[in-house]
């Protein structure tokens, strides 16, 4: 049996919202990796509503994804054609630029609304960090013996 509880999610203008971090790593041992500050933010097309029965299938509410948020504006005007859509998709490299500008920002922005909001950005970055760390830790061992096996 598995139980799990439903957080309300922290809303950025009463939309859910993800972080897109970038880390690079250096060297596998020891370990060394740099995160890059200056990541996107990807926000839900569509504002929150605690889940219903009603909104359930309501994607653009409640997921993020670049794929998902392309397709937002003909999904909501009507007037998709799906063989229009898989002939751009195919000519289209980098799927992300057709992403509609209100779903993302730059972190730094971001961060500024936050810190204007009353949050400590600070302790927000060391939280960042910390998990980034705790993962780099935790894949550390496999990533060391890829490396030394490749």
């Amino acid at each position: 049996v598995c139980v799990q509880e439903y957080l309300d999610p922290f809303l950025l203008g009463g939309h859910k919202f993800d972080l897109r971090l970038y880390v690079v790593l250096e060297s596998v041992n020891p370990l060394k990796c740099y995160i890059c500050r200056q990541g996107m933010v990807r926000r839900a097309m569509v504002p929150y509503e605690p889940p219903s029965p009603t909104n359930l299938k309501t994607l653009h509410m409640h997921l993020t994804n670049t794929s998902l948020n392309t397709k937002f504006e003909q999904d909501s005007s009507g007037d998709s054609d799906d063989e229009d859509d898989d002939e751009e998709d195919e000519d289209d490299e980098d799927e992300e630029d057709d992403e509609p500008a209100a779903c993302k920002q730059y972190m730094g922005i971001v961060m500024d609304q936050l810190k204007g909001m009353g949050i400590d950005t600070s302790s927000l970055w060391q939280d960042i960090i910390r998990v980034v760390a705790l993962t780099m830790g935790a894949i550390q061992p496999e990533l060391a013996i890829a490396y030394t096996s490749a």
